[in-house]
Order: C-alpha cells, then sequence, then structure tokens
C-alpha cells in the first residue's frame, strides 16, 4: 500500500514522548509540543533491523542476492570513509543514522 499522506503516532521512547511519522521518504521523529524533526530513510531502517537470529534484514528477508539496484530505497546516501568519523551536526544522535543535519524548523 502507498501511502497517500503521512500517519503519525504519539510514541513513549526512553521516557521522552515523540509524534512519530511514516511517509513514503521514511520516518520522522519531533518531541511532541516542538517544531525539529529528525528523519531517517527507508533504506537506513532496513539496513539497520535484524534477523531472528541477528542476521542483517536484507539476508533475512531473502534479499541479500539481489542487485543493488533492485532493493528497495529512494536514494542513494553519501557515506564518509572509514578513515574519518563523524562529528558536528552530521554525526548520527541515535540508532538508524538520525542525524542532526536532518533538522528543519524551530523550537
Amino acid at each position: 500500500m502507498k501511502f497517500n499522506k503521512a500517519i503519525n503516532r504519539d510514541v513513549e521512547i526512553s521516557g521522552n514522548d515523540f509524534v512519530v511519522g511514516l511517509d513514503q521518504t521514511g520516518i520522522t521523529f519531533r518531541l511532541k509540543g516542538k517544531r525539529k524533526v529528525v528523519q531517517v530513510d527507508w533504506q537506513t531502517v532496513l539496513d539497520s533491523a535484524r534477523g531472528e537470529n541477528g542476521e542483517g534484514a536484507s539476508e533475512h528477508l531473502g534479499l541479500a542476492k539481489l542487485a543493488p539496484k533492485e532493493l528497495p530505497h529512494e536514494a542513494p546516501r553519501e557515506s564518509l570513509p572509514e578513515s574519518e568519523p563523524q562529528s558536528g551536526a552530521d554525526a548520527p544522535t541515535q540508532a538508524f543514522g538520525v542525524s542532526a543535519g536532518a533538522q528543519t524548523g524551530d523550537d
């Protein structure tokens, strides 16, 4: 099923109230009552998910044998060379590669 509009749900995560949104591009997280948003694309969610025995989601779901162009994703992600650690506004702040650089709006 395709998204016609975003689905938003109130979720408590580690004692904080969030509004979590699902849409065509991925998942958004916003502290309830605030405007700043962080976003995770669907490919990042799939890449970070694990199967029952700890194997990667693509392997667990049988997608590992498919060519990369056949995997569902929105846009190619840029990656830093392993010798350059991420820091500052572009460093991941949580699991799923949520980046503070993906914020929009003000508090």
